[in-house]
């Protein structure tokens, strides 16, 4: 596929018989999720939601990558610098970067 074709069609699902062509975001919170919560594959729309699984779909198809999206950007800042640093590592940010990393660095050092 052409590049704009790629960007127009990442993330879709096949087309499939007397399905819509777009699923349309899903504007749910808390999932029905009866029994043990770790077999469900959507409990609460924090953790995973059906939009935001699509979304991850098509920036990894056009990337060429894994993507993950968070629902904040502290979310996303403390999963990195959780993960990857280590205790007394220094990290250099610009002075524009969002504000709330660099107010809130502290406990990572």
């Amino acid at each position: 596929m052409h590049g704009d074709t790629r960007v127009t069609r990442a993330g879709l699902l096949p087309a499939s018989q007397d399905e819509p062509f777009l699923t349309g975001p899903t504007f749910a919170a808390p999932y029905q999720a009866a029994g043990d919560p770790s077999q469900s594959a959507h409990t609460y729309d924090r953790f995973y939601n059906p939009t935001l699984t699509h979304y991850e779909q098509a920036l990894s198809e056009l990337k060429g990558g894994s993507a993950f999206v968070f629902a904040a950007g502290m979310a996303a800042v403390t999963t990195v610098f959780g993960t990857v640093l280590r205790r007394k590592d220094i990290v250099v940010l610009p002075s524009d970067s969002f504000y709330t990393t660099r107010h809130c660095s502290a406990p990572f050092y």
